[in-house]
């Protein structure tokens, strides 16, 4: 009487999961979310435990028989529960005092997956028993082993046998072999001690007895099995799969730093677990063949920079040696040193950066696919670690971003060197950086909408001294080094002076031009500090953040929010958020006069100043844009736009401290990553079309000296853009003389200035 109230309390007690049971004809496991460029192809996804669904229906024969040999030989003669198996299983489990055995059929081990906690304990079991009689009940034997298949676990993060053989295999469940669906079939029991990737030896025995199972049941023939194990002996030889590797980690992401950011996005936007197990479609604004190309120009020169910099040690060796290497052998006869063959030194060095750079990694993954030898391994990680000449690995960074000047659409987003699980901060997003001469045209063009300069005003670039708030001297200097008199603010921005964006900023008022910054940046105007060296880029940006400033000068001054997200559908492609309709009304931050005046002057800075190497990379098409590169040569950047992008690219260590080297300046370094990247991207755009006046700006001939209008004694005339209104109506000569100074050559004695707001 005991029993049956026993086993009577334990059946009310599973009819809790019953109704669970009824709602498995309705049952969707859960989905990967997929993220999307703009033209809807894949990008990457998003999930815990990667599953893709698939119909039994659509599985080579073979497939499904292969795990009836491993698990369940019975599946089709029983009701849920196999008595005979239960009984062995029972005395084994009695006879060694501990639960050993389970005799779980499939209809069991899906109970127990779907349906119930995962306790080894008897009352456990009993309950597993009376829902899988129900779960037969309830479904067909096929739709048991569909649900089956599509839910089991099958090693590293893989769920499901579609997910599994994508990632053994690298195809779909449909096209794997005999002895890839036996080597599956042998996963259920202990998927990560049978793992063909972490134990090769034990793969093979237990595939070898899945094999002879499945010729025992007559399912395959015995010439069958023995062709397809040696077909399995050639894929053990050969997997390259780390034994560390997971389904996550394997996954598919053309843009992981883009991939890593739209992720925090959209744990805010779904909800974290629905992000994982939805499904969604998740449609984005990156274009995956822009991206590529992003990827591939900026990590070419970031690795060509880091070669230099590691290759600097050999090449000091070398010179040394040629220049004094003689001296050496003198001395160290003279007073019998030990002898100190240097040269020999240099080519001992170069052999370890070239199996450093160019042999290590795939030593690393031959020495992994043929055997694990570990101390070979180790020898490799020491080649690493204990060279001393190589200890100072900390790389060149850089970042690359794009955006759509018509939608605000962001098309490419590069934050680093290939993304890893030690370099994953995004640089374009979340690093700021002083942008050096890049911020010039933020400056100009605050000045020129203000109507306090134009493209004509002259100014004196001569030496000054200032002093900072301790007393220090402050003392500017061109890139070039030297100074060009008296200059117009066109050529000033062209050849990049610093002392007329200084003289600028004291003729208006730092303090008059940071609101109209401000709106420029979309920053607040306390952010900005009130001192001359915000002039010359002091002030901490992003690249994404100058990227949204200077699409203002192709847009006509009307702001533009960047966008990441177009639409995302549920895994039924039913609408679930539209994005379209949060677009942000355009304001007018610049007058469409001042947007156009600053876009041909920029677009001389392309042809004929500091960023000519875009037309020496062989980009022809329009470009405008700006060098930039902070003191100490530690950050360089170049900004610049087309007809319909604007991208920003810059280049530096993460530690503002440390430099590049001389000579390493925007337009040397970061400008031919952007030439490139418009070269290959836009390769239609090879052609430069005509300029078009934007707003009410006129243009007009002027003298050159003097930024007037021409007398007959002019020797040189230009045509110049004005804001209507401002333009020259006289030949009288005005030359904004800020320094005080009519001395105009470098050789002349500064004059010191005070830097800061309360003496100017």
């Amino acid at each position: 009487m005991l029993s049956i109230f026993f086993i009577s309390t334990i059946f009310i007690v599973s009819w809790i999961d019953f109704a669970a049971i009824n709602n498995l004809k309705n049952y969707t496991p859960p989905i990967p979310s997929q993220l999307l460029d703009r033209k809807g192809r894949v990008i990457s996804t998003y999930f815990k435990d990667k599953r893709i669904v698939v119909k039994i229906n659509d599985l080579p024969v073979y497939l499904p028989q292969a795990f009836l040999a491993m698990e369940d030989n019975e599946f089709y003669s029983h009701y849920g529960i196999n008595i005979s198996s239960i009984i062995r299983a029972l005395m084994v489990n009695f006879l060694s005092g501990d639960i050993r055995q389970g005799g779980s059929t499939i209809t069991q081990q899906l109970t127990k997956i779907i349906l119930t906690d995962r306790s080894r304990t008897y009352v456990r079991k009993i309950k597993e028993a009376f829902i899988s009689l129900y779960l037969e009940l309830t479904f067909s034997k096929d739709e048991i082993l569909n649900l089956y298949l599509n839910e089991l676990y099958l090693g590293h993060g893989n769920y499901g046998i579609e997910a599994a053989s994508h990632f053994y295999f690298n195809k779909s469940a449909k096209e794997i072999s005999i002895g890839e669906a036996a080597i599956l079939a042998t996963l259920p029991s202990a998927p990560n001690y049978y793992s063909p990737v972490r134990n090769p030896h034990g793969s093979q025995q237990k595939t070898l007895t899945a094999l002879l199972n499945m010729v025992d049941l007559n399912m395959i023939t015995l010439s069958q099995a023995t062709a397809e194990y040696e077909k399995l002996l050639d894929y053990y030889s050969t997997l390259q799969l780390s034994p560390t590797e997971s389904a996550f980690g394997s996954r598919e992401d053309l843009a992981p730093y883009f991939t890593e950011y739209m992720r925090q996005i959209l744990e805010n936007e779904l909800g974290k677990e629905n992000l994982y197990s939805k499904g969604y479609k998740i449609y984005t604004c990156l274009d995956i063949d822009h991206q590529n190309i992003a990827q591939k120009v900026l990590w070419e020169q970031l690795k060509e920079l880091n070669n230099q910099t590691r290759a600097q040690p050999f090449k000091n060796y070398l010179k040394f040696s040629d220049e004094y290497g003689d001296s050496i052998k003198l001395i160290r006869s003279a007073f019998d040193l030990p002898d100190f063959k240097i040269k020999k030194k240099y080519l001992v060095l170069k052999s370890q950066l070239y199996l450093y750079n160019e042999l290590l990694e795939n030593l690393e993954i031959l020495n992994m696919a043929t055997g694990l030898n570990e101390n070979i391994q180790q020898l490799m990680d020491d080649s690493r670690k204990n060279n001393p000449y190589l200890l100072d690995t900390i790389p060149v960074q850089g970042a690359l971003i794009e955006m759509d000047n018509a939608t605000g659409e962001v098309t490419s987003m590069v934050g680093g060197l290939p993304f890893n699980a030690t370099n994953q901060i995004n640089r374009a997003v979340q690093m700021k950086r002083q942008p050096g001469s890049t911020f010039k045209p933020i400056l100009y063009a605050a000045a020129i909408d203000q109507q306090k300069i134009t493209a004509a005003s002259l100014f004196v670039d001569t030496p000054n001294i200032f002093l900072d708030i301790d007393g220090d001297f402050w003392i500017p200097e061109n890139y070039s080094g030297g100074f060009r008199g008296f200059i117009t603010v066109r050529e000033a921005l062209t050849y990049s002076t610093n002392m007329v964006s200084i003289a600028i900023a004291r003729e208006v008022g730092i303090k008059n031009l940071i609101p109209q910054m401000a709106k420029e940046l979309n920053v607040k105007e306390n952010d900005i500090p009130t001192n001359l060296t915000v002039a010359l880029g002091s002030y901490e940006v992003s690249p994404l953040q100058m990227t949204k400033t200077f699409a203002l000068f192709p847009r006509g001054g009307y702001s533009i929010e960047p966008t990441f997200i177009k639409k995302i559908l549920d895994h039924e492609n039913k609408m679930v958020k539209d994005y379209s309709s949060k677009s942000k009304e355009p304001e007018q931050i610049i007058s469409r006069a001042t947007a156009a005046i600053m876009t041909d002057l920029l677009k001389n800075v392309v042809n004929e100043g500091t960023g000519k190497v875009v037309r020496k990379v062989g980009y022809n098409g329009f470009a405008a844009g700006k060098t930039g590169t902070t003191n100490n040569f530690k950050d360089a950047w170049f900004v610049g736009f087309n007809e319909r992008y604007t991208s920003a690219v810059w280049i530096g260590y993460d530690q503002p401290t440390k430099t590049l080297g001389s000579g390493q300046a925007g337009g040397a370094i970061a400008a031919p990553v952007w030439a490139k990247f418009q070269f290959y991207t836009q390769p239609y755009r090879q052609k430069e079309e005509p300029y078009v006046l934007e707003g009410d700006e006129v243009k007009i001939t002027i003298c050159k000296s003097t930024g007037k209008l021409p007398t007959p004694d002019c020797r040189e005339t230009i045509t110049e853009l004005f804001i209507s209104g401002t333009e020259p109506v006289s030949t009288e000569e005005t030359i904004n003389n800020n320094s005080g100074s009519t001395i105009n050559n470098e050789k002349s004695t500064p004059e010191k200035k005070h830097l800061y707001e309360d003496l100017y």
